[in-house]
């Protein structure tokens, strides 16, 4: 269990960290601290956190079917992007943030605007085929295609240049 041994008062846990802040993070919460001491300069409830990354000073809390994006200096939550999945992976490059889960994947600005999405269609009542549609941020189907026939999904990774992105597969 994380403590630290730091007195702090509520105008102490006001303060803005600095750039410098360590970013904690459990399935439900994350925590800003100052790295030499452990005080705590934020606290934000993020239920069903799984992954975390940053771009400049917004954090992407991935966690359910959707990102939450955070100031990093504050942790006032600045907006909620809802996706059709539930991310398992997310990259940075950029400016721009890339999520998949076993159901689909997407781009995001930094601003937490939706580039393109894919999700993972049934073709028909009874088929067990998997269709794979891309469409653009205001729906328009950009490309189908089949993909798998029906059955259990592996959670995806995501690569981009030399950056690799992956789940954990040994968590529970």
């Amino acid at each position: 269990m994380w403590s630290s041994r730091y007195d702090w008062s509520m105008s102490e846990y006001r303060q803005a960290p600095p750039p410098t802040a360590l970013i904690l993070f459990t399935k439900d919460e994350l925590f800003a601290v100052e790295p030499d001491t452990g005080a705590l300069f934020w606290r934000a409830n993020v239920p069903d956190l799984r992954r975390l990354l940053r771009i400049g000073d917004t954090l992407f809390a991935v966690a359910g079917k959707g990102v939450s994006l955070i100031d990093a200096a504050s942790g006032k939550a600045l907006r909620e992007v809802k996706l059709a999945f539930c991310p398992s992976a997310g990259l940075v490059s950029g400016e721009r943030l890339f999520v998949a889960g076993p159901e689909g994947a997407a781009a995001l600005t930094a601003a937490g605007d939706v580039l393109w999405s894919v999700g993972r269609e049934t073709q028909g009542v009874l088929s067990m085929r998997q269709l794979l549609a891309c469409r653009s941020a205001d729906g328009i189907e950009l490309r189908r295609e089949v993909v798998a026939i029906a059955g259990d999904r592996a959670n995806p990774g995501l690569m981009l240049g030399e950056q690799v992105a992956q789940p954990d597969f040994d968590v529970n």
